[in-house]
């Protein structure tokens, strides 16, 4: 399960700009589409796509909050990480060092993981609500992009 939750994290979070799954990437390019080709409607398709990189985001802290240990210290290297590897080969020994503390962190919590039956259930349902919530508005969002594009 922690392994689990960590993943949600890796391929949520930290992936590009600012992560929330690329979306305000995304988002950025339909402001940028709407001022080019002067449609105001590409920016209520971009105000929906950043509203879903928030629910993205909700996502990854829901599967390591940040106020909780051991999920906060295994956050902070792996955002580390990502900022090390950026950095290519200037960063590449520190990086290597927070990837080793990043897996002796997972390692040590794969087989016990740090909450009892009932924070699991909680943590589950939480889950399951933000997931939920993500497809919602991935389809509203969609939906709004296809509105602005049909019209154009």
């Amino acid at each position: 399960m922690f392994d689990a939750c960590v993943s949600v994290y890796e391929n949520v979070e930290p992936v590009g700009p600012g992560g929330g799954n690329l979306r305000g990437l995304y988002a950025e390019f339909l402001d940028e589409a709407a001022e080019l080709l002067g449609d105001g409607r590409l920016r209520h398709a971009a105000a929906a796509y950043r509203d879903l990189a928030g629910r993205w985001h909700g996502l990854a802290g829901l599967a390591l909050p940040a106020d909780r240990e051991p999920f906060a210290e295994v956050r902070r290297l792996t955002d580390r990480l990502h900022r090390l590897v950026e950095r290519g080969d200037a960063g590449r020994k520190e990086a290597a060092e927070a990837a080793g503390r990043l897996w002796t962190a997972r390692d040590r919590w794969r087989s016990a993981f740090p909450a009892g039956d009932a924070e699991v259930d909680a943590l589950l349902a939480a889950l399951a609500d933000q997931v939920a919530a993500v497809h919602d508005a991935e389809t509203t969002a969609l939906a709004t992009l296809g509105r602005a594009l049909r019209a154009s």
